[in-house]
């Protein structure tokens, strides 16, 4: 019987948790959808079991389009990242056995939540931030101000935080202002993020033409046809606005394997009525053995900067322990490893700096925070999200790209070759965006900004708290295990 109630609650908790993630987003589920699993655990023993059943249940769901590349990449990867949940699940269920206090919980679960997100964020194979339960607030512009402050790190502290203090009160239901204070803190944090949220006014705009033009969906296509499409959509759209834009972006693999030569770039700044080009290609090396994925900054006088992308997709565009997988037949999709770049995407575009980055790195905090280290005054972030087709991926990555936004207040010009692209305020609200797999373009008005907030200059302090916090629980419980141990041999 406590089986399947572990287990019940543990889907409950898993479903909670996926639908407050794209594409529903569903944000302020996200700050009760961990109650299930808090609620077993209170009992002290089936903490473990239901945080694994919740972690396989909510990353299998929300990770359903990695199934294009088969089971045998999805299984491992939901398993792995399913431990996060089992973890957290066995130690509610352990502090539950100590009787720990609601204020000792309220600090030690979202802390412990932070360090696990933290790890798998960095390790294995460069780490993997999909799922962090601070990105289900991307949708909110109330709690997603406090990204700003500490990043998603904060948004996740915060909404474990309330999941703890709501699973006390209805378990517990004595000294009901206890939880009730917890969830005011919560409250008044965002509160108090969203007064203090940037409001530094721009120094200027930016006129930045977005061109989407991969229309080929499900079927092969040359370098030349892609190319094709990209300048007739951006020759459209220069027409209909009757003059050019500052800047054109294309998405990643706009070019595909086309070589970026003078010559090209020609055309292009053609077709953009003579306004710079941002493209992508996979270059080629000159032993067909790697390749490099390079964003290109085309303008009148042909290639003006490139730039390598750095942080690679593991089983996307470089296969580690190649030489013991070959048995994994769609490994053939990459036939060749990319090799990374070493210098940061810093462009710039009519004397304003422009910050670059390549599809998966932008999932990470830490490049988009270097970028405005080194002065970007706005992004332009290039994607291909093809291979996913019809799925959530599209939304989850804008998702995630909404929370760089905002954790930088910056504002932000995302070009997918397929879908969707979109255009980003500074605090991180979507300001258009587009359909897939439709050839479509649009020009807005992107805001530059030179201000700095908290989480720029001062990065993963939330991190840092919660590993502080996290050491000295472990110092208090191994201390309180060592007294025990030295009570009984006394009696």
């Amino acid at each position: 019987m406590e089986f399947a109630r572990a287990s019940a609650l543990g889907v409950l908790a898993g479903v909670a948790l996926w639908a407050a993630q794209e594409p529903l987003g569903w944000a302020p589920v996200a700050f009760v959808a961990l109650v299930p699993l808090f609620m077993v655990a209170a009992d002290g023993r089936s903490g473990l079991l239901a945080g694994a059943v919740a972690g396989f249940v909510y990353f299998g769901l929300l990770l359903r389009w990695v199934l294009v590349f088969g089971w045998f990449a999805w299984l491992p990867l939901v398993a792995a990242l399913a431990l996060e949940l089992l973890v957290l699940g066995w130690l509610a269920g352990r502090m539950a056995r100590a009787n720990w206090a609601l204020w000792r919980r309220a600090l030690i679960l979202p802390s412990a939540m932070v360090v696990l997100e933290w790890v798998r964020d960095r390790w294995p194979l460069g780490g993997f931030t999909w799922g962090e339960l601070g990105a289900s607030q991307a949708p909110s512009g109330f709690t997603r101000a406090a990204a700003a402050i500490g990043g998603v790190a904060l948004l996740t502290w915060l909404v474990v935080a309330a999941n703890v203090a709501v699973a006390d009160a209805l378990t517990r239901r004595r000294a009901w202002w206890r939880p009730l204070g917890v969830i005011a803190a919560v409250a008044i944090t965002f509160g108090a993020s969203w007064a203090l949220r940037p409001s530094a006014p721009p120094v200027g705009t930016l006129s930045v033409g977005v061109v989407q033009a991969n229309t080929f969906e499900g079927r092969r296509v040359t370098p030349e046809d892609m190319i094709a499409s990209h300048l007739d959509a951006t020759e459209a759209m220069v027409s209909e606005a009757g003059h050019p834009p500052d800047l054109v972006v294309w998405g990643e693999s706009s070019l595909l394997t086309a070589d970026p030569t003078p010559q090209l770039a020609a055309r292009i700044v053609a077709a953009a009525g003579g306004a710079p080009v941002v493209a992508n290609a996979s270059v080629i090396s000159s032993d067909d053995a790697t390749f490099e994925n390079t964003t290109v900054l085309f303008t009148r006088t042909g290639i003006a900067d490139t730039y390598v992308k750095r942080h690679l997709v593991p089983f996307g565009e470089r296969v580690p322990l190649r030489g013991y997988l070959d048995f994994i037949g769609s490994l053939a999709q990459v036939p060749r490893d990319a090799v990374a770049g070493s210098e940061p995407g810093l462009l710039e575009v009519d004397a304003t700096a422009v910050g670059t980055l390549t599809c998966f790195e932008t999932v990470f905090p830490d490049p988009a925070r270097e970028l405005v280290a080194l002065g970007a005054e706005a992004f332009v972030f290039t994607t291909n999200n093809a291979s996913f087709r019809r799925s959530a991926e599209p939304d989850q990555y804008v998702a995630l790209t909404r929370l760089r936004a905002a954790e930088t207040h910056r504002a932000t010009t995302l070009a997918a070759v397929s879908g969707r692209s979109a255009s980003i305020d500074p605090d991180g609200a979507v300001v258009d965006t587009t359909d897939l797999f439709t050839r479509e373009a649009f020009t807005w008005d992107m805001p530059l900004q030179t201000d700095e907030t908290l989480f720029t200059r001062l990065g993963h302090w939330v991190v840092w708290a919660s590993l502080v916090c996290v050491s000295l629980a472990v110092v208090m419980f191994v201390r309180t295990r060592l007294w025990r141990a030295r009570r009984s041999r006394v009696q």
